[in-house]
């Protein structure tokens, strides 16, 4: 049996030091704390997020969501700060590694004095772990594994929930709301995927939901066939996916074309269109999927921003793009407190302790954090496709 690697976190943290120490060792410079207010009078605001490759849709949807944001507020704020802003855009394209260049990157930049990212779970870590101690604060949108925020570090935020929230959640969600006595694994081997099957495994064995395999298969693969076969013969009551998009998606279209009729059961990771659009709408009717998002017509106000987020992007909105608008929410609001602070353009320590204390009403809600970083208000829910994306809700998911 492959596992999900249980020590994600601790894998990614040795290829940054592998990385980074002798950049550190050579240059004597990179782990040194902003302590000026930049250059001149420009403010750059850094996003960070996959563009191209595999997951090049939903960076779309994490760039577009936190661009719109960031030109709602960018008048205002530089009326306040006296400085022009600007939107700096990295794609790291869900690699770990080209996270650690961006973050080296946004940091030898003294006028970028916040980030919005990464996306991907392993990223955010690899990013944040350069980016922090540089006091160069990061909130991300959609990062769920437990070490974004568990690491101690100062200046990361995260508006989403965490993976030992969403996936023990989920498990209970599937034995008492679907009536799920078997269930077979499926996870992506990053830190994301990993880290939701770890946790709902843990959950289930708590709960006496069978978990009969825990699988992995590789990012950027496209053949699942020797996982699927093995599902066939397990013939379980259901298949979690915990991991992103574009395996999730096909890993869906494969059981279905195999003719397996297990339910499938998605994490927010798979929050996006192209669930349907990747496994086909025939294949697609039925399944379930966690998102940290409200339904869109659950309030005015969220529906009001689907309908303007697609007549200004051209694109249909989904919860990456949603969560992506709340994480730059919440950087821009921190920014502004740094600011009146300041009286003027603040310093990269200045917006750090304004994100400490960064408090917001947006969209989806009201955002607070504890100590650590993490979203006290955070929420998720499952869906159902019925008809296309966004599906029907069919419940929040609930804490023990």
């Amino acid at each position: 049996m492959i596992r999900g690697d249980e020590n994600m976190g601790k894998k990614v943290i040795a290829l940054i030091l592998a990385l980074v120490l002798p950049v550190f060792l050579l240059a004597g410079c990179g782990a040194q704390k902003e302590t000026s207010a930049g250059s001149g009078n420009v403010i750059k605001v850094g996003f960070a997020g996959p563009l191209s490759g595999a997951s090049g849709q939903v960076g779309a949807s994490c760039y577009n969501g936190a661009l719109m944001a960031f030109n709602e507020r960018k008048a205002e704020l530089e009326e306040k700060s006296g400085c022009t802003l600007e939107f700096v855009t990295n794609d790291d394209q869900s690699d770990p590694t080209v996270a650690v260049t961006i973050g080296q990157k946004m940091v030898s930049d003294p006028d970028v004095l916040i980030m919005i990212g990464h996306c991907n779970s392993s990223c955010t870590i690899s990013s944040s772990a350069i980016t922090c101690p540089a006091e160069l604060g990061m909130v991300t949108g959609q990062s769920t594994n437990v070490d974004v925020t568990d690491r101690g570090l100062k200046g990361i935020l995260r508006v989403c929930q965490r993976d030992d929230f969403e996936a023990p959640a989920t498990a209970r969600f599937c034995k008492d709301s679907l009536g799920i006595q078997t269930i077979f694994l499926v996870n992506d081997q990053q830190a994301f995927g990993a880290g939701q099957c770890e946790a709902f495994a843990a959950e289930a064995a708590q709960i006496g939901l069978d978990v009969v395999a825990n699988e992995g298969i590789v990012s950027n693969e496209v053949d699942f066939s020797a996982v699927v076969n093995q599902i066939a013969a397990a013939n379980p009551d259901a298949v979690y996916y915990g991991g992103n998009y574009p395996e999730g998606s096909l890993l869906l279209k494969q059981i279905r074309d195999k003719g397996i009729t297990s339910i499938y059961v998605g994490s927010s990771g798979v929050d996006t269109s192209e669930l349907v659009n990747i496994a086909g709408k025939e294949n697609a009717v039925g399944a379930y999927y966690i998102s940290s998002s409200p339904a869109f017509d659950s309030s005015a106000v969220l529906q009001e921003w689907v309908d303007r987020y697609q007549q200004t992007s051209g694109l249909a909105a989904d919860g990456y793009a949603i969560y992506f608008y709340e994480a730059a929410a919440v950087a821009l609001e921190s920014l502004s407190n740094a600011i009146d602070a300041a009286g003027g353009k603040p310093t990269r320590a200045q917006v750090v302790e304004a994100m400490a204390n960064v408090e917001i009403t947006s969209i989806t809600g009201t955002f607070q954090f504890d100590e650590k970083g993490d979203n006290i208000n955070a929420k998720a829910y499952a869906y159902e496709i019925v008809d296309g994306y966004p599906g029907k809700l069919v419940g929040e998911l609930t804490g023990a």
